[in-house]
């Protein structure tokens, strides 16, 4: 019974360290705390549960919009359905299509930011960087 019960625990243990292990992976954040404080994300996996996104047009890359003054300009999006359905529906154009087709979960890890003035007119925005975000429907 004893060596039953030190496997046991083991296990848990290990389980236990797992599960804190899958704990470190991307986490909700609301927009409004990314945009307040974005220094603090910088590094960190991060998902926005709101995003709209397309493709930058001329320029390289996406952009992607929340519903208040956060912007997330990644360089890539990771192959797959949401990529494919982005790319064929959103972006290109001088603004950001709020439809539902473009709305997605986003994910990310930030790894720099910027203010903007040029993407809201009369109004300042800031600009989250990242190489590569996930989409999701």
């Amino acid at each position: 019974m004893r060596t039953s019960f030190v496997t046991v625990a083991a296990v848990t243990a290990v389980l236990a360290i797992g599960v804190g292990a899958a704990c470190a992976c991307a986490g909700a954040v609301a927009w409004r705390d990314l945009a307040n404080n974005p220094g603090r994300y910088i590094g960190k996996d991060v998902e926005i549960v709101s995003a709209y996104c397309g493709n930058a047009g001329d320029d390289p890359g996406y952009v992607c919009s929340t519903d208040g003054s956060l912007y997330v300009r990644p360089l890539a999006l990771v192959d797959g359905a949401a990529k494919a359905k982005l790319d064929d529906n959103c972006g290109g154009m001088d603004w950001i299509e709020k439809s539902p087709f473009c709305h997605v979960k986003l994910r990310f890890t930030p790894s720099g930011f910027h203010t903007n003035a040029d993407y809201k007119p009369g109004k300042t925005v800031i600009v989250i960087e990242t190489p590569q975000a996930a989409a999701a429907f």
